[in-house]
């Protein structure tokens, strides 16, 4: 045992020669000997102790240790030590004896003999891992991983499995990357786990979202506000309706191609989703004039319909979703083959000019007065599809960039009546156009398409041009617009770059909904719902990408010219021959890119790739092949004969 005695005062008191016990030993006014020698009396190490006092930090201590023999536990040694200590070991590390005197106060609470010692944070989380930490940040870790990482570390424990179904997880629920792998049980849990959480649910493709699984999930997720189920075929309409009718804070809704979306879905859609922003129900074979009249009616804050395929549009319809939704921007009108002009004149005469994206691809029925319409009550377009519009001819379409000049996007595809009047006219009022789309119009020549890319008012900004099909297109356009090219200055003609802007791909689809949702429709939750435009990024060099499949006076020859005189990096020509150039591209030393384009860029393009990654496969397996034939060869050389068979 140690004490520190006061290094002024005797640390003992003279002891009685009498005294035969603790109990005679008591304090007394006589002269105190020096320290004791271990000559003295036994009894001294069986005197009473002082009372535990806390000394002052401020002062030295002496500490006397007492010792006694280890094997017959008779009193050893005692030895004196001087030392100073700094005062926060003192105050927690030691417990300091001393007799009471009258001017040191006597604390009523003393530090124990052996402390327990501090144990940081950081030692602890050390020592326990990734259990020690808080549940927040245990959460927070957890949502860094992707959906698949998430559900692998649920099986690791149970800890682990209440952390991965934390509702704060998923607020979120995107399984388009693994929906025919997940169960419709699993699909029930993660929805019930997100609970109140849940806000943007992507259900695309899920067959095996019963209805049951429709039903809990609404009562539930009663805060999910966009919503995706295009590919739910279990799905009834009843168990539509159901969820439907209580997700009250909808802004986005994805019924494309659903069967058992009918005008009762609709209605239901009307009454409990006024805060609706976007919908789309193309191709939802069940709906008519009634249940689009009661979405005009009961969702004023549609900025975004699509209604591909519908063939209940009369005037009466057309008229209450002009007059109804004043901030319309956004309008898909593709494949409704009863439209007609006057149906069409009921809409715009309706509209409040806020009209800025129009699909009307597949309408046979349209004709230049369409256009004419458009020149008075949609000035502010900046896209426009008109593909397979058969009878529009170049007097519209000049009545219409007279009066409408800011197009960004225009799709002609299958305008088979335009010639190189309509694209000189395009060439001349637009420019910010940045695509234009002139496929299968087999009047359009090498006049047309050098006019537009060298000398028309869209020659600095126009991005992409397509030309499949155009029979009279020659690789003189494509030599002209190469030199043109590359007399530019270097740092001619900067653009302001959109990622994946409505500039650089259709916001509608005329054909029936395939493969992953549109970017533009179903945008992401870090996203403005009511966003128009992306956000830009920093101006970037202009290059230009022409299609040229199918036409049949473009050669390889041609297009490996244009490249090879074009400027590096700023002509990008996309053909039948570009398959050829996707095996050059595995070559470090080959500059394919800048001499032909890539090879995911065309309907014949997969092809070739797809035939040149099986040829490489063949060549590969003959090379392995050959290979093995030597192994064994030199093996069957080098063979000794050691009397025995290995099987």
């Amino acid at each position: 045992m140690i004490f520190f005695p006061p290094p002024v005062q005797p640390f003992a008191r003279r002891l009685s020669s009498t005294s035969s016990s603790p109990s005679s030993a008591g304090p007394s006014n006589t002269t105190l000997p020096e320290a004791p020698t271990p000559s003295r009396s036994a009894d001294f190490f069986n005197v009473r102790r002082p009372r535990s006092v806390l000394r002052r930090a401020s002062e030295p201590v002496t500490s006397v240790i007492e010792a006694k023999d280890g094997l017959s536990g008779r009193p050893g040694s005692c030895r004196s030590m001087s030392t100073s200590l700094p005062p926060p070991i003192l105050a927690l590390t030691t417990t300091l004896r001393f007799p009471r005197q009258d001017h040191a106060p006597i604390t009523t609470a003393s530090l124990p003999t052996n402390p327990r010692p501090v144990v940081s944070t950081f030692a602890k989380i050390t020592r326990q891992g990734f259990g020690a930490l808080p549940l927040e940040l245990r959460v927070r870790i957890f949502q860094y991983l992707n959906v698949t990482d998430v559900m692998r570390a649920a099986r690791v424990c149970r800890s682990w499995k209440m952390l991965a179904y934390d509702g704060t997880l998923w607020s979120n629920i995107d399984v388009t990357p693994f929906y025919k792998n997940i169960s419709g049980e699993q699909l029930l849990a993660l929805g019930v786990a997100a609970g109140g959480f849940l806000t943007v649910a992507n259900f695309r493709g899920c067959i095996q979202l019963t209805n049951h699984a429709l039903r809990t999930l609404a009562e539930c997720c009663p805060n999910v506000h966009t919503l995706q189920l295009t590919g739910c075929s279990s799905a009834s309409s009843a168990s539509i309706a159901c969820f439907l009718g209580q997700a009250t804070h909808l802004r986005v809704l994805d019924l494309s191609g659903l069967v058992n979306v009918s005008n009762h879905t609709l209605q239901t859609v009307a009454a409990s989703c006024p805060e609706l922003r976007k919908l789309n129900v193309a191709w939802c074979k069940n709906i008519s004039a009634l249940g689009i009249q009661a979405i005009a009616r009961g969702c004023p804050k549609l900025t975004y319909l699509k209604i591909n395929g519908c063939q209940h549009l009369d005037d009466p319809t057309m008229e209450a979703l002009g007059s109804s939704l004043s901030i319309l921007t956004h309008l898909c009108l593709a494949s409704c083959t009863t439209l007609t002009d006057a149906t069409l004149l009921s809409f715009l005469a309706a509209t409040h000019g806020q009209l800025t994206h129009l699909n009307l691809s597949q309408c046979q029925r349209l004709t230049d007065e369409v256009l004419r319409h458009l020149a008075t009550h949609a000035t502010n377009l900046t896209h426009l599809e008109l593909a397979g519009c058969a009878a529009l001819t170049d007097p519209g379409f000049a009545t219409l960039c007279a009066r409408v000049q800011s197009l960004t996007y225009l799709d002609l595809e299958d305008c088979i009546a335009i010639s190189d009047a309509a694209v000189r006219t395009i060439s001349a009022s637009q420019p910010n156009l940045r695509r234009l789309a002139l496929s299968n119009c087999g009047e359009i020549t090498d006049d047309a398409v050098t006019h537009l890319l060298t000398r028309g008012s869209c020659a600095r900004t126009i991005e992409h041009l397509e030309l499949d099909n155009c029979s009279q297109v020659t690789d003189a356009a494509l030599a002209t617009l190469a030199q043109h090219l590359a007399t530019l200055p270097e740092d001619a003609a900067p653009i302001q770059a959109m990622a994946s802007s409505p500039d650089s791909v259709s916001f509608f689809s005329s054909s029936p909904p395939v493969g992953s949702p549109s970017s533009a429709f179903f945008s992401p939750p870090s996203s403005s719902i009511t966003s128009t435009h992306p956000p830009l990024n920093p101006p970037t060099k202009r290059k230009l990408s022409i299609e040229v499949y199918d036409c049949a006076k473009i050669t390889e020859q041609g297009i490996r010219e244009a490249c090879r005189r074009a400027p590096p990096g700023k002509l990008r020509i996309k053909s039948f021959y570009s398959w050829r150039d996707a095996r050059g591209r595995d070559d470090p030393d080959s500059d394919s890119d800048d001499e032909m384009p890539d090879a995911d860029g065309g309907r014949t393009t997969a092809v070739g790739a797809a035939v040149a990654m099986a040829a490489a496969a063949a060549q590969h397996l003959q090379a392995g092949q050959l290979a093995a034939r030597r192994r064994r060869a030199q093996a069957r050389a080098t063979q000794t004969d050691i009397g025995c068979i290995i099987l």
